[in-house]
């Protein structure tokens, strides 16, 4: 399939705080994402990748070709969050690193994000090396993808107005799954606090615990049906399908800077 004049395709990239197998919105009682409704106007699919210089060079300067196309009298700013105050504010684009976030191993790191609009259809795809949809809640209805697995992404930009206000979005539209790491447990941080494990009460052990008590349980997961995809992909380079085993299902981050 031919990539759109406003879409891009990144090779072996990261992925971390993946929110893809469902729309999740903010709860602001909480702080945390909760899932919700396909249909859920308030909820959006996002993830942020890793990507090599060369890629986050050429990804901004799409987004800066375009802004200017759009917004040829407009200063283009984007919110910026202090991170000792917590406090945001509008900053310039100069250049194209100020749309990304060096990370310490040299590449940069971008949040794409896409709100459901009401749609279920805004779901971005996702697939195995042999184009076989995964994650299709038929079929692998646990499925998520995980921090450290590497994909190859198609994404798209595109321009928005909110208001007095206005920039470049980028939105994921498709991913190639290349190898799915497994999840990892929560950091010291987000572990659960045991306040009251010096006044919890011994609970008194089933006749079931006490017979299998000692027993491994296993945990081999049921065989996926597969079948081969003869639509058009947004990679075209995709490996001949083999027979292959099933692998594992994994995470999910931050807020977007778009208004919508």
């Amino acid at each position: 399939m031919e990539l759109r004049d406003n879409q891009m395709r990144l090779t072996n990239v990261e992925v971390l705080w993946p929110r893809l197998d469902k729309p999740y919105k903010k709860n602001n009682a909480t702080g945390q994402w909760d899932p919700t409704e396909l249909t859920d106007g308030e909820g959006a699919y996002d993830v942020i990748l890793k990507l090599q210089p060369d890629q986050a060079e050429e990804l901004g300067k799409k987004m800066s070709a375009m802004f200017k196309s759009n917004f040829a009298d407009k200063h283009w700013l984007q919110k910026v969050r202090d991170p000792e105050t917590g406090g945001d504010s509008d900053v310039p684009v100069k250049k194209w690193q100020d749309l990304f976030k060096e990370t310490e191993d040299g590449r940069f790191q971008r949040k794409f994000q896409i709100k459901t609009y009401g749609t279920p259809t805004t779901k971005p795809k996702i697939f195995d090396k042999h184009f076989d949809p995964i994650g299709v809640a038929e079929r692998e209805p646990d499925f998520q993808m995980t921090t450290g697995s590497m994909v190859h992404a198609v994404i798209s930009v595109k321009a928005w107005t909110f208001g007095s206000k206005c920039g470049i979005s980028t939105r994921p539209d498709a991913f190639m799954v290349l190898t799915r790491a497994e999840r990892k447990p929560p950091s010291d941080g987000q572990a659960k606090q045991n306040y009251f494990g010096d006044l919890a009460e011994t609970k008194t052990q089933s006749e079931g615990e006490m017979i299998f008590g000692d027993q491994a349980v296993p945990t081999t997961p049921e065989p996926v049906a597969r079948k081969t995809i003869e639509a058009a992909s947004p990679f075209p380079d995709a490996e001949k399908k083999k027979d292959i085993g099933i692998h594992p299902s994994l995470d999910g981050g931050i807020a977007d800077e778009i208004p919508f």
